[in-house]
């Protein structure tokens, strides 16, 4: 079975996307922050040689660490999931967002999205993942 790993500071928007791939059948992993990750492990690069999640997905705006923080520290410590099974949903895309996602390869959806939209690129990320 698929694992996703979700972020989202807003329960309900946390609690739908969870039904939403689990609809999918994918295997939910949901937090509200992702710095709950950043105190389970120390490690300055990514511990395993294969990806523990076949997917991430984050909320940008949350408190403590923002979602493309999160996606740059661990893309600088050497994730194994492809860029392409990494999104970022945020309510205000802005030019520096936009560019930083886009330089790690991150796919970026504006809220409100769609499941519609959520699931053609799920179908597509899914090729990519181990």
């Amino acid at each position: 079975m698929r694992k996703a790993l979700i972020f989202d500071d807003d329960a309900q928007a946390l609690s739908l996307l969870q039904t939403f791939l689990s609809v999918n059948d994918i295997d939910v992993s949901a937090h509200l922050n992702p710095t709950c990750l950043m105190y389970q492990t120390n490690s300055e690069n990514c511990p395993l040689n294969e990806p523990t999640f076949h997917l991430i997905i984050s909320d940008n705006n949350m408190p403590r660490m923002n979602g493309i923080d999160f996606y740059e520290d661990i893309h600088n410590k050497g994730c194994k999931i492809s860029s392409e099974c990494k999104a970022l949903l945020s309510g205000e895309v802005t030019q520096e967002v936009a560019r930083r996602a886009n330089k790690i390869g991150i796919k970026v959806f504006e809220k409100p999205c769609s499941f519609e939209v959520l699931g053609r690129w799920l179908d597509g990320a899914l090729k990519y993942s181990n």
